[in-house]
């Protein structure tokens, strides 16, 4: 009996929640936490001391592991959900102060302008509080590097830099919160007089001819671009992330101009969240045309592992200093999809009162998956991994077929709304092994229509805006077999030999290429 519970006290568990701290001296980019997941799949992982993570300079470090069971190890497994926390946070705040925010919500009964202030303000103050990451009794309480922009729809005097670079705590996010309701109210006036003046002198224009002057940019990808022009002048070593504060109802751009954007937010390793003011389909503004986009708020929140909050309620003081909404929703960072889909909030809970005939129009279609492509990659599963990650996507699951001998990731890239690419790695395990093959399986997830749009070999007489869907899909397919290609090129330069060797004819001194008489093309 003894024998038997001496056994059942060193078996090993499986991880459930591992939590990490990342380094001070640069940020952490998705693919580093994805090779450390990597590195310590099926291996025993311990949190460190509270003093060995105070004073560590390592890219990251164990800070807790779930579930809580002493004299026993835990084991990361692939289905263990790792959690990341950084020292240094830098954050844009973007504010929308488009015309649709001046309208009344029935359900509050408050201005939409007014409640952008209150939401900003109990999410700084919620950040700013002092937590402890669970299952750890270490106190954290990152430095947060903050700037707040305010985007209008026409152009105006005062500065819409409401906040730039500002070190915001616990001890000065008051004063912080009035310097900005101050600004915030400057700037209200300033554009209440702008519009009066261009009301006055509508008609005088119309009457003489002279064309209107044009607005300031206005759409959600013009604000995104400035949050990333702003993230650029805080400290680079912190972690990026934008958050737009709006109603969700925004221009449309050019869907090349917003691929383009989302790429260059996932290159720059930040994420964009997204804070939702007023009651979306339930206010009467929509009656008027305000619709909100809030599928298209949620698609770009995945897309960038960001969040999505419909309600900023005010942080309660406790006595304990467990995470609050705004600590998970913001301050946690991964790369797996399940913790993804917790930080977006379900926006079927808007359509409550709607009747069926609405929810039918609103609801998104069945989802259907294909496979695509298949083909095999000459280089080691870890590398594929890197760059899928470093471009956006999204690990789906891991699991072990064959004995263990194989490994296979599921990646997932919100490609669309409601189109999403699934990329299927499978190799041998483990990677430190001498096999430098990657089998590779492309399917796309999505409506009965567009897979049948992609599939088809037929040529049909699509809409313009369909067709441009089509080619941005085909422009997308290739571009991953293009970086596919140049990676296997990469990685096969140091294995041949023969790739580093100078030939025997140019190190005897004969030119590579020469210029043959009368020609202006070398050869």
């Amino acid at each position: 009996m003894e024998e038997c519970g001496s056994e059942s006290m060193s078996a090993d568990i499986d991880a459930e929640d591992v939590w990490l701290l990342m380094g001070r001296d640069y940020r952490i980019s998705r693919s580093i936490r994805l090779q450390w997941f990597f590195e310590h799949l099926n291996k025993s992982v311990s949190p460190k001391t509270d003093e060995e993570l105070v004073n560590s300079n390592e890219e990251l470090e164990v800070v807790s592991v779930l579930p809580v069971l002493p004299h026993k190890k835990t084991v990361i497994v692939p289905t263990t959900k790792l959690s990341f926390v950084g020292r240094q946070y830098r954050f844009v705040f973007c504010i929308d102060m488009s015309p649709s925010l001046a309208s009344l919500d029935t359900e509050t009964g408050n201005v939409l302008i007014d409640d952008v202030f209150e939401n900003m303000k109990n999410t700084l103050v919620g950040l700013v509080q002092p937590f402890c990451i669970p299952g750890s009794s270490l106190e954290s309480n990152p430095n947060l590097h903050l700037t707040v922009l305010a985007h209008t729809f026409i152009n105006v005097r005062e500065c819409q830099v409401l906040v730039q670079g500002y070190c915001v705590n616990v001890e000065n996010v008051k004063f912080l919160l009035c310097q900005l309701k101050r600004k915030l109210q400057v700037l209200e006036n300033s554009i209440t007089e702008e519009l009066r003046k261009q009301n006055q002198g509508v008609g005088e224009k119309h009457a003489s001819g002279v064309e209107q002057s044009k607005s300031n940019e206005t759409g959600l990808f013009y604000i995104i671009r400035d949050g990333l022009l702003a993230l650029q002048l805080l400290p680079d070593n912190a972690s990026a992330a934008i958050v737009v504060i709006t109603d969700g109802v925004f221009n449309m751009e050019n869907s090349h101009v917003a691929e383009a954007l989302l790429s260059q937010v996932r290159n720059s390793a930040a994420v964009c969240s997204f804070i939702q003011v007023g009651s979306g389909y339930k206010s009467a503004a929509v009656g008027y045309g305000y619709v909100p986009h809030c599928t298209l708020m949620q698609f770009i929140a995945t897309a960038t592992s960001g969040a999505y909050l419909i309600k900023c309620p005010p942080v309660r003081k406790t006595n304990n200093s467990e995470m609050n909404i705004y600590h998970k929703a913001l301050f946690c960072w991964n790369f797996q999809r399940d913790i993804d889909r917790y930080k977006i909030d379900s926006w079927n809970q808007e359509f409550i009162f709607l009747t069926k005939e609405s929810k039918a129009m609103l609801s998104p279609q069945t989802q259907q998956t294909i496979r695509y492509k298949e083909f095999e990659l000459q280089t080691k599963i870890s590398s594929v991994l890197t760059v899928r990650s470093r471009e956006g996507y999204i690990t789906d699951g891991i699991r072990f077929t064959k004995d263990n001998k194989f490994i296979e990731v599921k990646l997932v890239w919100p490609w669309k709304e409601f189109v999403t690419i699934e990329y299927i790695a499978k190799a041998a395990w483990p990677f430190e092994s001498m096999s430098h093959k990657t089998e590779v399986i492309v399917s796309v997830c999505g409506p009965y229509e567009f897979l049948v749009d992609i599939t088809s070999t037929k040529q049909r007489n699509h809409p313009l805006f369909r067709k441009f869907v089509l080619q941005s899909f085909d422009q997308s397919m290739k571009s991953l077999e293009t970086s596919d290609q140049l990676l296997v090129q990469l990685q096969m330069f140091p294995i041949h030999t023969a790739a580093t060797l100078i030939p025997d004819a140019v190190a005897q001194g004969s030119p590579l290429y020469f210029m043959p008489p009368n020609s202006d093309t070398s050869v």
